[in-house]
Parts: C-alpha cells; structure tokens; sequence
C-alpha cells in the first residue's frame, strides 16, 4: 500500500474523530451519558467487525467511510467516559483525578495493543501456525488471522455494554447529561 493510501485510512479514523467533537455536547445532553455509552459502544463494536470484513479488493471509499464512522464512535465514546470519570470528583480532587484519568487511558492503550498481539497469535494458532523452538520465532500472519483478530477486538468491545448498562441511568445528569425523570436512579 502506497505512503499516500496508508495516511488516507489514518486520516479517515481521525477525520472522524474530529467531526465528531462538534456534536458531543449536544448528544449527550439529548440522550444521556448511559443511553450514549450503551449505544455508541455497540456502534464501535459493529464497526470494529466491519474492519474484519475488509480486504485489498474492497473499494477504497468503503474502507474511509469504515474508518471515518469508527471515528465518530470512538471519539464520542471517549469523551463520554473522559466526562464520567470526573463524574463524582470533588474540586480538591480534580488534580489527582486527572493524574489517575491519564495512567487509566495508557494502560487501556497498551492493554487494547497486547490485547491485538494475543488475537493474532491465536488466529495463527488455530490456522496451524505456532511458534516452536524448530520454527521461527515469529508467525508469518496472513489476512484471515487479522479479520480474526478484529472479529476478537469487536467481541470485546462488545462485551462492555453490560458494564454501561449496570450505569445509574441518570449518571452524568449533574454535567448535563439528559435527565431521565421517573427512573430509578441505581439502573
């Protein structure tokens, strides 16, 4: 893939990201920080299965418009769970808050990374492939392995819905979050 292709994929994810941070307030003030979670969150997932179907014959505007839309879920779902995080915290707190918040976000960085590299290995597991002291050490990944590994990824995601839906279901009304009156505020 040329310089010039691989930076328009990169680019779409961000794009994404971007176009997205001039709807969030408003989004979520509409709907609610648990309804946003829950439904953006399965969004990403969806789209993260998507990248599993992609392949170097899918047409180049599917691809952008995958990534593009994975960025406008990404970003939302980020900010989202950025505002949560300060949900609770006093202003005394904010600092230490944001020191925790920050070495939060590296770890789940680096989790969602070590995450992949086990996905990948496991897809080339199971396609026959290990690495063994007559083999090389390191697998040759084919295609398959990484729709796989995406398949993993999207699953995962997935699965975090059931921690956004255990969310009070007026969490965040105090930063401006939709309130939802007549419910109980402990689901």
């Amino acid at each position: 893939m040329s310089a010039f292709r691989s930076g328009l994929l990169l680019l779409a994810s961000a794009f994404g990201n971007l176009c997205m941070k001039m709807f969030t307030t408003r989004i979520i003030r509409r709907y609610g920080f648990r309804r946003v979670a829950i439904i953006n969150v399965a969004i990403a997932a969806l789209f993260v299965l998507a990248c599993s179907l992609l392949a170097p014959a899918t047409p180049l505007p599917w691809i952008l418009l995958t990534l593009f839309i994975y960025g406008l879920a990404r970003s939302l779902q980020f900010s989202t769970l950025a505002t949560l995080a300060y949900a609770d915290i006093g202003e005394a707190q904010k600092s230490a808050a944001s020191t925790l918040w920050s070495v939060v976000q590296q770890m789940t960085i680096g989790m969602g990374i070590a995450f992949d590299a086990l996905a990948l290995r496991v897809a080339a597991y199971f396609r026959g492939i290990s690495a063994g002291a007559e083999e090389v050490s390191e697998p040759h990944f084919v295609l398959t392995d990484f729709h796989w590994a995406f398949v993993m990824a999207g699953l995962l995601v997935l699965l975090t819905v059931l921690g956004y839906h255990s969310l009070a279901r007026n969490a965040g009304s105090n930063f401006g979050g939709a309130r939802q009156a007549g419910t109980d505020s402990t689901r």
